[in-house]
């Protein structure tokens, strides 16, 4: 058999019994815990952009986050695979607030705090997308501006007079949108409807 496989089954355990041999399978051992997730932090709550923010998921303990700086991924354990992680956030000036973020094991997340409605903190959460392939961009656009009910992402048109080509239309407040694989200049126009 390749890579050393038999047909012959594990060896299994006899024990005496008083009505003759009993045979007892092997136990099944447990699984493994599934593989972390990571987690980092955006602060991008435009009404607290001069107050840092700290807080945690999971075991994972964040501090000093400053305005629009995403801070490093932090390892955050799984007990299944997927699994519900709660974040709390807070600032210095006592907003705060709570949310869960569906995690997945060995998949990385961005946790973004933004102004909520309510002026006071906002968490979106957001499965970190794979590499784009070689020579083309890929990223999200997530709606944090508030008063804006809904956005565009647009790359620049054919002349200075000529309208954008849409990437991404409709980013609902405190929604994201995904940008797929494109080439070209980063350079993006964004308007408001």
């Amino acid at each position: 058999y390749a890579c050393g496989g038999s047909d012959t089954p594990p060896p299994q355990e006899e024990t005496e019994t008083s009505g003759g041999t009993e045979v007892v399978a092997e136990p099944v051992p447990e699984p493994d815990p599934p593989a972390p997730s990571s987690i980092r932090v955006l602060h991008a709550a435009a009404g607290l952009s001069t107050v840092t923010l700290s807080g945690t998921a999971g075991e994972a303990q964040f501090a000093d986050l400053a305005f629009q700086v995403p801070s490093a991924y932090e390892a955050v354990a799984l007990e299944t695979d997927p699994a519900t992680v709660s974040f709390q956030v807070a600032a210095a000036s006592g907003a705060s607030a709570e949310a869960t973020a569906e995690l997945s094991s060995g998949i990385p997340a961005t946790l973004v705090v933004y102004t909520g409605a309510d002026d006071g903190l906002a968490v979106l959460a957001m499965p970190d997308e794979e590499r784009p392939v070689t020579g083309q961009a890929r990223g999200r656009f997530v709606n944090a501006l508030v008063g804006a009910a809904s956005l565009d992402l647009c790359l620049p048109g054919e002349g200075r007079r000529a309208p954008g080509r849409p990437i991404i239309s409709g980013v609902a407040y405190g929604d994201f949108g995904g940008i797929p694989a494109f080439q070209g200049s980063g350079v993006v126009t964004i308007g408001a409807d």
